[in-house]
């Protein structure tokens, strides 16, 4: 029988938060948390030892507790002593002796067990297994039964950014570059939203070329979240969020603002539209689509003459099928994902 979880104590650094109180919200789970980092996690429990079974669950990040590695253990086998109905889920977050309490919390019958990831999306799955349902099982924990050390991989610690895409004319290429950039972030790792606000129709036809519908509020496509609307948007549970605005000029404030454009000549004319309509320049960041890489000295010096220097001018990649890309992974100053076989991806749905 499915034990229903309703109300949960969270104990995490300000890396796990996000993606656990991201996962409480989606499932509607209310939770408190009451403790800043690095206090006592036993001293604690013992000091609200009478309210200990108001909680279904406690979600404890190792890393953000000052205890000894007995002291956790005393703390979780105390909670299990007032309460043994409470499950308990266990982070190893960045503590270094992580995977060795899991080892311990394994053969003292606690199984909903995680190990840090440096994926957020595998991150959340795990948390959303552990809270729902039954959580994990004898055989799901069982990994942890060696006492051999493993490596453990932290999570990065990353600011909410907003980037904002913004094309000089129709078809310049926003739609491309805003995917483009969403699927670099989240091979990254990061938790990724795309948010359309260019009023076209082509993530309606995206949505329907995978099969995908919208009933939640958006769409999920390479594990990115593709919002039709900003009304269903919450902001909270992404690290990064791409906005692609069509030609459409908002009022998002954004870290990064990029302009999207080309360099043939009968794009130059809306692109010194653009340049003379901003107030800021120095603001913006200018990416040229599908040029010549013989004509890229010769833009940066038609840029360079309008004020706009060299390191605020870049090019796409040209690419036949979705991919990573490093100029966008140098515009957001992001690390590169790890290098694993990847097959060809397109966009409306070829090669799946």
């Amino acid at each position: 029988m499915s034990n229903q979880i309703g109300y949960v104590l969270v104990i995490a650094s300000a890396n796990y938060k996000q993606p656990i109180f991201s996962v409480l919200r989606q499932e509607d789970i209310a939770y408190q948390d009451p403790l800043s980092e690095n206090e006592n996690f036993l001293e604690y429990i013992k000091k609200n030892n009478a309210r200990i079974s108001d909680y279904d669950a406690v979600i404890i990040d190792l890393g953000a507790v000052s205890d000894s590695d007995a002291d956790i253990m005393t703390a979780l086998e105390t909670i299990r002593f007032l309460d043994d109905h409470i499950r308990l889920i266990i982070l190893s977050g960045a503590r270094p002796s992580g995977y060795a309490i899991l080892h311990q919390c394994f053969l003292n019958g606690i199984y909903n067990l995680i190990e840090s990831t440096s994926d957020y999306i595998d991150l959340k799955n795990d948390i959303r297994k552990c809270i729902t349902d039954d959580g994990m099982s004898y055989k799901d924990a069982s990994v942890y039964r060696s006492e051999q050390k493993k490596q453990i991989k932290e999570v990065e610690s990353v600011r909410r950014q907003k980037i904002k895409i913004r094309a000089t004319q129709h078809r310049a290429g926003a739609t491309h570059c805003a995917i483009m950039t969403a699927y670099t972030l989240r091979k990254s790792g990061y938790l990724v939203a795309l948010a359309d606000l260019s009023e076209s129709r082509d993530y309606q036809s995206i949505m329907r070329s995978y099969d995908r519908d919208d009933s939640q509020g958006f769409f999920t496509l390479f594990d990115i979240d593709i919002y039709l609307s900003m009304d269903t948007l919450v902001e909270q549970d992404y690290q990064f969020i791409v906005y692609d605005c069509g030609v459409h000029v908002n009022d998002i404030d954004a870290d990064k603002n990029i302009i999207i454009t080309g360099s043939k000549p009968w794009e130059l004319i809306p692109l010194q539209r653009t340049l003379q309509a901003i107030k800021d320049i120095d603001a913006y960041l200018f990416l040229f689509n599908y040029t010549d890489p013989e004509l890229e000295e010769d833009v940066k010096n038609m840029m360079k003459d309008v004020g706009v220097n060299d390191d605020k001018v870049f090019f796409l990649e040209m690419q036949s099928y979705l991919k990573e890309s490093n100029v966008m992974r140098k515009i957001i100053n992001v690390s590169d994902s790890e290098k694993k076989p990847k097959k060809k991806t397109w966009i409306f749905g070829k090669g799946r």
